[in-house]
């Protein structure tokens, strides 16, 4: 790989560093890490070759992506079982802050999914301000400009 620091440029020189190109590589690598638990999570993992034939591509072609060698694309992600791209949108919504309910399979798992939600906004509402994730963590706020009345006489 070449160098891209031209010889002509001093040492003590600083390298220019794009921040938006920093904070869309961490936008990619945290997107990467939850499709991967996605897949892992449904088992799918220790089934590449069966996930790379139902997705229409060949196993070394899926290696690419989870790695992030190549890049997802929309065709992609649509070719994904239903249970890893469930479960991928609900990771997203979760690390947004949201509270992912899925359909509960009986009484039972449903009794547990209330529990668990109303458990979670109780530690929610416990919790500082500081510790909510970034998009929660101010209130929304509206301006409403004042409408000037026209009077005609």
């Amino acid at each position: 790989m070449k160098s891209k620091i031209p010889s002509s440029s001093a040492p003590s020189q600083a390298t220019v560093v794009d921040r938006d190109a920093v904070t869309r590589s961490t936008d990619v690598d945290q997107w990467l890490a939850l499709m991967n638990q996605a897949i892992d999570e449904s088992g799918w993992a220790k089934k590449q070759d069966a996930l790379a034939t139902f997705m229409g591509i060949d196993k070394s072609h899926l290696s690419r992506l989870r790695s992030g060698e190549k890049p997802w694309r929309v065709e992609n992600v649509v070719a994904l079982p239903d249970d890893i791209e469930a479960r991928f949108e609900a990771l997203r919504a979760e690390s947004f802050g949201a509270v992912v309910l899925t359909r509960p399979q009986d009484v039972v798992e449903a009794k547990k999914s209330v529990l668990t939600g109303i458990a979670s906004l109780l530690d929610l509402m416990s919790a500082p301000i500081d510790q909510l994730p970034n998009r929660a963590n101010r209130m929304a706020t509206a301006s409403i400009a004042p409408v000037s009345k026209a009077v005609n006489e």
